[in-house]
């Protein structure tokens, strides 16, 4: 069994996005608005992604 992604609803992207990043080293894959106040982030070079969800109502 392979896990292709996981998805994490974030309070802070940018907080998220530093964690991830420098503590954890993975890239951004892509970012992208999902719709009115919400953001998607997905990171990681491999087969497994990390998707980091922001939405303003979080």
């Amino acid at each position: 069994m392979k896990i292709t992604w996981v998805t994490l609803s974030v309070k802070d992207m940018e907080e998220s996005l530093r964690f991830y990043q420098e503590i954890v080293g993975l890239n951004i894959v892509n970012r992208f608005p999902a719709g009115p106040g919400v953001e998607i982030v997905f990171l990681g070079d491999g087969e497994t992604k990390v998707e980091l969800k922001w939405s303003l109502s979080a």
